[in-house]
C-alpha cells in the first residue's frame, strides 16, 4: 500500500505541476497578444505572418524555459514547490513583457505593427533572440 500511495502522491504531483506550466504557458500566450495589435491566431492562421510566429514561439520557448527551471528547482512541500513556481512564472512573464517594451522603445514605429507586416522584418528575428535571452537568464537567476 505504501508504494501505490507514493505513487498517486507522485502522480498527483505531476499532475498539478503540469497544470501550472500549462496555466503559465498560457497566461504568456496572452500576454504577447495582449503586445501584438490584432489576435495573435488570426495573425497566424489567417495571414500566415512569419514574424508574428517567430515571436510567439520564442516568447513560449522563454516561458518554457522559465516555468521548466522553477519546476525543477522547486523545493520544500507541493504547496510550497507550485506556489515558487507559479511565482517565477509570473515573474518570467512580466520579463518577457518588459523585454518586449524595451525593444519596442529602442524600435523607430511600434514594434508591434512591425512585426504584424506581411514581409519578413529582421527585427523580428532581434526580438526573438531577446526573448529567448531574458527567459534564459530568468531561469539561470531562479538556479
Amino acid at each position: 500500500m505504501d508504494l501505490l500511495s507514493d505513487l498517486l502522491r507522485e502522480f498527483a504531483s505531476a499532475v498539478l505541476y503540469g497544470g501550472l506550466g500549462l496555466l503559465l504557458l498560457t497566461a504568456g500566450y496572452f500576454m504577447l497578444d495582449v503586445m501584438i495589435p490584432g489576435r495573435i491566431g488570426e495573425l497566424l492562421i489567417v495571414q500566415r505572418s512569419r514574424n508574428v510566429g517567430l515571436v510567439v514561439a520564442a516568447g513560449l520557448l522563454s516561458i518554457g524555459i522559465v516555468v521548466g527551471t522553477a519546476l525543477w528547482s522547486a523545493e520544500g512541500d507541493l504547496s510550497e514547490g507550485l506556489a515558487a513556481a507559479a511565482g517565477y512564472g509570473v515573474l518570467g512573464i512580466l520579463l518577457l513583457a518588459a523585454t518586449f517594451r524595451v525593444v519596442d522603445l529602442k524600435t523607430p514605429g511600434r514594434l508591434g505593427e512591425i512585426i504584424r507586416d506581411d514581409h519578413d522584418h529582421p527585427v523580428a528575428w532581434v526580438l526573438a533572440s531577446a526573448l529567448l535571452a531574458a527567459g534564459i537568464v530568468q531561469a539561470a537567476a531562479i538556479s
